[in-house]
């Protein structure tokens, strides 16, 4: 079952000394790579899941807009 409208708890963004750190941090990463041309697409990848990550970055922005 996939529940398409919820955050998933796996997708974190941290912050360290090195900078943002966590799954979301590196899957936008991994999405620049590609854009730019420098990786392939990972194995496995879709369109939906692309367009997924898209809009909780889209939900993650307006939270942050919205408290500030």
């Amino acid at each position: 079952m996939r529940l398409s409208g919820f955050w998933p708890l796996a997708l974190e963004i941290r912050t360290d000394l090195s900078g943002p750190t966590g799954m979301m941090a590196e899957e936008l990463r991994c999405f620049c790579r590609v854009a730019r041309g420098v990786q392939a697409v990972p194995v496995g990848a879709t369109y939906s899941d692309a367009i997924q990550v898209q809009q909780w970055m889209g939900r993650l922005e307006f939270s942050a807009e919205s408290t500030s």
